[in-house]
């Protein structure tokens, strides 16, 4: 099962965007994402998984290392 939330490298791997076109998208409103404090770690950006598959469907782009939507 996939998870439901990406980190930005996470989303970069599935995309193929950069991480300043995905930043752009997250301030642009156009991407659904939360900030998350890890434990003993740094506050990091998830994104929604099915807003940026979204997006990139949108876009006519699939996933870029094959994954299919099931």
């Amino acid at each position: 099962m996939l998870p439901n939330e990406l980190t930005v490298t996470e989303a970069i791997r599935l995309s193929a965007y950069t991480r300043c076109h995905l930043y752009n998208l997250i301030t642009a409103g156009k991407l659904r994402n939360r900030k998350a404090k890890m434990r003993t770690g740094p506050i990091v950006i998830l994104i929604e998984r099915a807003s940026l598959e979204q997006y990139m469907q949108d876009k006519g782009r699939g996933a870029a290392d094959g994954e299919e939507r099931k």
